[in-house]
């Protein structure tokens, strides 16, 4: 799906065939592992072609379908490649890091729509990557044996539950990205420090400030880009109500669709109403939530309860990311 026309002329024959198109996951992908300096556009390409470009040519005439029926569920797939860094991965972990830009944007726009999007981040033993570490390996026969007691377990069918979860007419999460692996499943996250403030803030108030901006005490997940604005402005501009300011209804909160003015009709032929996206924090990473329950509650900023503040989120402790 390296053009335009391909996505077109493939969601045609859905349509065709099927008479509509509810659900696309998108799970195309290549490595073409090199460090930085050996990352030659001939290395570059490829890879943004067929993670984010293929992505975008066939999203795009799916998303007017879903737009027209009222409803739709996307899933892509991102990686801890670009989530969290990786060597010898500049040129995938870029794409990965886009898809799941990719995502959450999709989400804010489909929330009206009764479209939801959400990624996962599989860890699993699929073909590329067994190809890619038979090719690349130098491990001696004791650790090749204990890598590939490591991928026995990793097993792909142990993630596809996850998916159809979020392809399913019932899931009532949108804008999130859940790493998958081994039969456990968790979900990534962008949080946001308390930080320091100085109206007049030098580089030395960085220098000796950096603890206090880096803990993680108290953190936030803002709803979007406006509940992390307001954030700022009650820090900056004390006694002003940053809800209320003009300003910021072009930051919009993107997770909490508007109301349906009437219910719409999903692939089953019943009717369904639209629930405003859960956000679940959990102070430790371990296992999947009891439930998805829907929430009828506002945008409103979430607050994790636990004091965790190192580099390095231990076994025990929720996963983070310091991507902006």
């Amino acid at each position: 799906m390296a053009t335009p026309d391909g996505g077109a002329a493939l969601v045609r024959a859905a349509l065709d065939t099927y008479g509509r198109v509810d659900i696309l996951v998108s799970n195309a992908g290549i490595l073409r592992d090199a460090l930085l300096e050996d990352t030659t556009p001939g290395v570059l390409d490829p890879v943004l072609d067929v993670h984010v470009k293929a992505l975008f040519h066939v999203t795009r005439p799916t998303w007017k379908v879903m737009r027209e029926q009222g409803y739709g569920r996307v899933v892509n797939t991102t990686s801890a490649a670009g989530l969290l860094g990786s060597p010898h991965k500049s040129n995938y972990g870029t794409a990965k890091a886009g898809v799941a830009g990719f995502t959450r944007v999709l989400a804010v726009e489909g929330a009206e729509h009764g479209i939801k999007v959400n990624a996962i981040a599989p860890i699993a033993a699929t073909r590329m990557l067994v190809k890619h570490l038979g090719e690349g390996s130098r491990l001696d026969p004791a650790n090749t044996a204990m890598v590939n007691a490591v991928l026995g377990r990793l097993d792909p069918e142990l993630v596809a539950p996850v998916v159809a979860f979020l392809a399913h007419e019932d899931c009532p999460v949108t804008r999130e990205i859940y790493t998958a692996g081994a039969g456990q499943i968790a979900r990534f996250f962008i949080g946001r420090t308390p930080g320091y403030h100085h109206p007049e803030l030098s580089v030395e108030d960085v220098r000796d400030h950096l603890a206090e901006i880096r803990d993680e005490t108290g953190y936030t997940v803002p709803a979007g880009p406006g509940k992390e604005i307001a954030q700022l402005l009650r820090v900056t501009q004390p006694g002003v109500v940053p809800d209320t300011l003009p300003i910021l209804g072009a930051f919009a909160s993107p997770d909490v669709p508007r109301a349906p003015s009437s219910p719409r009709t999903c692939c089953h032929d019943h009717r369904y109403a639209r629930f405003p996206g859960t956000r679940m924090l959990r102070a430790n990473g371990e296992g999947a939530p009891d439930a998805f329950p829907r929430s009828t509650a506002s945008g409103s900023d979430m607050t994790c309860p636990s004091t965790a503040s190192t580099n390095s989120p231990s076994p025990g402790e929720a996963m983070r990311t310091d991507i902006t």
